[in-house]
């Protein structure tokens, strides 16, 4: 389903000044190869907002940032969202429209959001809009323990058609999410750490694990609670476990399948582990994997992994806990700990997890490493795949056609190199592929099958049409004394209209016609005949006589009327 990197980061000359805006930029690759070219955008943040905290989402109509709203100043301002149209992105449209949602007016107190993202080759059914998460708390004044569902229907066409909206909470089951103060992670030999313990962790991660056309919408998310059983008042007293869950949704009914919470060894709040700073995701088989930082009086902040193998519930991560890395050292002053732990799955197989987390190779106050890992559960075999190639040509050369965009039933999306070809890998099943370029073709589509294991081949040529444009006119000969560059009432004067042609056809019989409008007196007419595809170009002289009744000085505008037999191209005005 993704072939591309996607990056977002802010960018933020305003955040310590109240008058200056902030932005933010997204990258997405060209091509699969996240070292070669990247399509730009940055978008300025609204007002002087500082733009926290960004978390992306990949769904099918969007590159989804949910963001920590604070002023300039550093006051909070709640739940931001800006979501960019994917399709023009992955074409690489300069004019990509992003949408902004500001929630704090609606509710202050949101935020630490999170998007759904897409695991998996299977994608979302047509028509299921994007959600968002995060935990509601009693002891944060909620009215229960639950997660908030936000659902996000975009138009990126018509904005203002555009709903975000709340659904009903989805009830946990009981946790205790208070914290003694921002650092109650014990660490041997180390500073107490940030456990981060009042948002949703990075990621909550979408999977298909039916079919296109049966779906089985499946959620993972989890979050840092206190286990040691009593109200914490100081870090002795804290313990951090994982709260993890399962979601099932059928259209805006969602529901939780399974949940639990990871805690190692006993609860002993003074000598036992504290897990915490997790990341979530399945395997296509429903396997789930749980990546964390663990850390205590007598431990490092080492990385750990725990999981549950198949579909089963109700028995927490029976699959284990295993060491991913022994750190040698902790963090030795500070409390911030690494907020962007990622457990992600290999979309080369969908069985393989690859997890990045923070440790510290020497004592430092903020010299910290990433580990990168991957494993995967024995039992777990490839999702089935097929491919559907081809090239997209013209109809009328037989020429390739570069930067065409060529989409799948599904929401596959590829751009077609200079020699027009195109190769996505699809779960097996039955497609419409269809293929276009913005300027200068009309699109068109196929249809095809494609078995598990299986290749088809889809052919496209695209028709192609002139797509016209004209520079400013110039001033050739004019017939009132000494030429002054400047049409004069009653003068005799000749005008030159160079015409191009970017469009994908050429035309064979094109004529342009100059009104008797605009402080021209009689219509004119000239034939430029054949004019290229691709860059074609072609000049024409314009003689004409400027009303009398014209006041001197005042500008003169010509209209030309296009037209290729039956064929108009409407008019241009210079």
């Amino acid at each position: 389903f993704r072939s591309r990197w996607v990056i977002t980061q802010f960018s933020i000359p305003g955040n310590s000044n109240t008058t200056l805006p902030n932005y933010e930029c997204i990258a997405v690759s060209t091509t699969p190869d996240p070292t070669g070219t990247y399509f730009v955008w940055s978008y300025q943040y609204p007002g002087t907002l500082f733009n926290d905290y960004p978390k992306i989402g990949v769904w099918r109509d969007a590159y989804h940032i949910t963001l920590n709203q604070f002023t300039n100043g550093g006051a909070w301002r709640g739940l931001g969202i800006l979501s960019q149209d994917r399709t023009a992105a992955l074409s690489g449209d300069a004019g990509a429209v992003a949408l902004y949602i500001n929630y704090y007016s609606v509710d202050p107190n949101a935020g630490g959001v999170l998007p759904a993202d897409i695991d998996g080759i299977i994608p979302p059914p047509a028509g299921l809009p994007q959600i968002f998460a995060e935990f509601q708390a009693d002891e944060f004044g909620d009215p229960a323990d639950a997660l908030r569902i936000y659902k996000w229907t975009t138009d990126f066409v018509n904005p203002a058609n555009s709903v975000f909206s709340a659904l009903p909470d989805v009830a946990l089951a009981a946790f205790d999410a208070r914290s003694p103060s921002s650092a109650p992670i014990e660490v041997q030999g180390g500073s107490s750490l940030d456990g981060l313990n009042d948002r949703l962790m990075h990621r909550f991660a979408y999977r298909n694990l039916g079919s296109y056309s049966s779906p089985v919408n499946s959620y993972t998310g989890n979050f840092t609670v206190n286990t040691s059983g009593v109200n914490p008042t100081s870090a002795a007293t804290y313990q951090a476990g994982i709260r993890w869950f399962e979601l099932r949704r059928s259209a805006d009914s969602i529901t939780v399948r399974d949940q639990g919470t990871h805690t190692t060894g006993a609860s002993d709040a003074a000598n036992g582990l504290n897990n915490w700073m997790g990341s979530i995701a399945q395997d296509n088989q429903g396997s789930i994997a749980l990546g964390f930082s663990q850390a205590g009086t007598g431990q490092n902040a080492d990385i750990r992994i725990a999981g549950r193998t198949g579909s089963s519930t109700g028995a927490g991560l029976a699959a284990g806990e295993s060491l991913m890395y022994d750190a040698p050292n902790a963090q030795s002053s500070g409390n911030r700990w690494g907020d962007y732990s990622a457990m992600s799955v290999d979309p080369s197989d969908d069985c393989t997890f690859w997890y990045t987390q923070e440790y510290y190779a020497t004592s430092s106050s903020s010299g910290f490493s990433t580990r990168v890992g991957s494993f995967k559960y024995p039992g777990c075999t490839p999702a089935p795949k097929a491919t559907i190639s081809g090239t997209i040509t013209s109809c009328s050369t037989g020429q390739p056609i570069s930067a065409a965009a060529v989409v799948g039933t599904g929401g596959y999306h590829r751009l077609t190199p200079s020699n027009g070809t195109y190769s996505m890998v699809v779960s097996p099943g039955s497609y419409s592929i269809s293929a276009s370029k913005s300027l200068g073709y009309v699109g068109d589509s196929q249809s095809t099958t494609v078995t598990s294991g299986g290749t088809a081949t889809v052919n496209i040529c695209l028709q192609g049409v002139a797509v016209l444009s004209a520079t400013t006119p110039t001033l050739s000969s004019e017939s009132c004394g000494t030429p002054n560059n400047s049409p004069d009432p009653g003068e005799q004067i000749t005008a030159t209209l160079p015409i191009s042609n970017i469009g994908g056809a050429g035309t064979s019989n094109l004529v342009a016609t100059l009104r008797a409008t605009g402080g021209v007196q009689t219509a004119v007419t000239q034939n430029y005949g054949a004019v290229s595809a691709a860059g074609g170009t072609a000049s024409r002289n314009f003689t004409f006589r400027v009303n009398s009744s014209q006041t001197c000085g005042s500008p003169v505008t010509l209209t030309w009327d296009l037209s290729d037999g039956s064929t108009s191209y409407g008019s241009i005005s210079q």
